[in-house]
């Protein structure tokens, strides 16, 4: 068999494999016609022009279906996404969101080797992604489409940033950090972006009383990134919806990022941590457009999200503006850069508030996911493509 046919038969099977099951007769439909042509030549630029056309959107389905399982939308009865999920990408916001992670990590990693870091450093940031997805799975499924007892949960999470304000590990007047066997954490980067995003879900007694602590607790740390961060979330909230308990959480918010900034904070930066937007303009322009094109890319679900009716928009715009608070507090000064510099509990962060995002997979009347290309009726293999 000559090359051009060999390799056309390749691509073939290359499309059979990208393609999801219910839509692999195109795969079959392809290799016949492709057999039929005659001119080897010809065979293979219509495969390889037929897998751009479907192969690489197919592709594309496949792993945004991993993306969604992931985040929790597929244990709703909705369906998973078929060919054509690209028109409709918005309905999976935290599906997009695990893109958006895997993405940003890896410019981070290119950051992280181009600036000189050690190479533990990069194991460290994929340790931590793994772990975050690990969460994102776990938690999605329980808090997908209820908030039930979520101000309990709130409120727990900002008794951690009390104790960590406590009895946490301190360096130069700080004391932000929890020590786990060797390996230090930030609890605020944790587990504040998640308890902002649940505020948004749930507006209740308990979860107004925890933002009211951890604004105390970001106060007496202090960290100033983390509690403007909390006061950005909040603000959010209350401007899409004004009410007395979100006005109370705010204001809450305010005075801590107040103190927080009063306060002394003679921490110096971190080398690879802090200052990662100026340290990699440092090395290349190019490196340091690739961090900004990262900060953005992590922003696109909160953004894309708020696409949605006003009972997720809070949620989303929250997301979005306690993320975009903390990557310009690292733009602004030495404090770390979520995702991109070295750092685990961002990572875990990052992906923990996904988890906390509601489920917006939109409904149909047979329990499968209203998007374009779900028809179920293949075509038939013995029929030849139109050749363009």
């Amino acid at each position: 068999m000559r090359a051009q046919r060999r390799l056309a038969g390749l691509v073939c099977g290359m499309l059979n494999a990208s393609l999801p099951a219910a839509n692999r007769d195109w795969a079959l439909a392809t290799r016949a016609e492709v057999a039929a042509i005659d001119n080897d030549a010809e065979a293979l630029a219509f495969a390889l022009e037929t897998f751009w056309g479907l192969g690489v959107p197919g592709l594309g389905c496949r792993l945004l279906r991993i993306a969604v399982k992931l985040g929790g939308d597929d244990g709703l009865g909705q369906g998973l996404p078929r060919l054509g999920w690209r028109d409709r990408l918005r309905y999976w916001p935290r599906a997009l969101g695990v893109a958006s992670a895997f993405g940003a990590c890896l410019m981070g990693f290119a950051y992280l080797a181009a600036a000189g870091a050690p190479g533990l450093y990069i194991v460290g940031n994929i340790a931590a992604l793994g772990l975050g997805l690990v969460m994102l799975a776990l938690v999605g499924r329980s808090l997908s489409s209820t908030a039930a007892g979520l101000g309990s949960v709130l409120l727990g999470l900002s008794l951690v940033l009390l104790g960590t304000a406590a009895f946490g590990e301190g360096a130069s007047g700080a004391t932000r950090w929890l020590r786990l066997g060797g390996l230090a954490v930030q609890p605020s980067l944790i587990i504040l972006p998640a308890m902002v995003v649940g505020f948004a879900r749930s507006r209740t007694v308990p979860s107004v009383l925890a933002m009211i602590l951890a604004a105390g607790a970001l106060a007496l740390q202090p960290d100033r990134a983390t509690a403007g961060a909390l006061c950005a979330g909040l603000a959010a909230q209350w401007l899409l919806r004004p009410d007395r308990r979100g006005l109370i959480a705010f204001a809450a918010s305010a005075v801590g990022w107040s103190i927080a900034l009063m306060r002394a904070d003679a921490l110096p930066p971190t080398p690879f941590v802090d200052g990662v937007l100026a340290s990699a303009l440092d090395v290349h322009a190019l490196l340091g457009l690739a961090v900004l094109g990262a900060m953005g890319l992590l922003l696109a679900p909160g953004l894309l999200g708020s696409l949605h009716g006003a009972d997720a928009q809070e949620a989303y715009f929250a997301f979005a503006a306690v993320w975009a608070a903390l990557f310009l507090a690292g733009a602004a000064g030495p404090y770390p850069t979520p995702i991109v510099g070295y750092g685990g509990s961002a990572i875990v962060g990052y992906l923990l508030s996904l988890a906390l995002l509601p489920s917006r997979v939109p409904e149909v009347s047979d329990g499968r996911s209203a998007v374009h290309g779900d028809s179920r009726a293949p075509p038939d293999p013995s029929l030849r493509l139109a050749q363009p």
